[in-house]
């Protein structure tokens, strides 16, 4: 099989473990730094007690933020990406580009003409079985044309 001629997918996007621990891992290190600075600052001082406010507001934040991940359907069909999640309509995207490959989850981004966030990221966990033909859709090169090999019939490379 070409590289060009990946085959059809639809991959359900869930919340990105990865990207959620990551932002939690951050959270820590704030509540952290801010245990650290309230230990060191004097008895009456108003400063700390600013900080873990902030902190508060950070972490829930945090809450809605995860909670508002992107949850859907990629779809490849061979010609077209498109997204089918539970709130809106299908809708077609122009082709992803893969920012960050880590073999086990993915960081792909969109132009910004779409209802999308710009980036997104896909994570192995989520759907094992297509995991692989998800890979080689996004890594696909474009038949010069614009069509994909696969509809062209044209297994060759040039």
């Amino acid at each position: 099989m070409s590289t060009r001629n990946a085959p059809s997918v639809s991959y359900t996007v869930g919340r990105s473990r990865f990207l959620v621990l990551g932002m939690v891992f951050v959270w820590l290190l704030g509540l952290a730094a801010t245990l650290a600075w309230w230990s060191a600052s004097a008895e009456h001082d108003w400063r700390p007690g600013l900080g873990a406010a902030a902190l508060l507001l950070s972490g829930g934040g945090l809450w809605h933020g995860v909670r508002h991940l992107p949850t859907g359907v990629l779809q490849w069909d061979g010609r077209a990406w498109s997204w089918h999640d539970t709130l809106t309509r299908a809708q077609s995207l122009p082709a992803p580009q893969v920012v960050l490959d880590l073999q086990g989850l993915m960081l792909i981004r969109w132009p910004d003409q779409t209802d999308l966030p710009s980036f997104l990221w896909v994570d192995a966990a989520c759907d094992p079985a297509h995991w692989l033909d998800l890979r080689r859709a996004l890594h696909a090169r474009p038949h010069k044309d614009g069509a994909s090999a696969a509809l062209a019939g044209d297994d060759a490379q040039p």
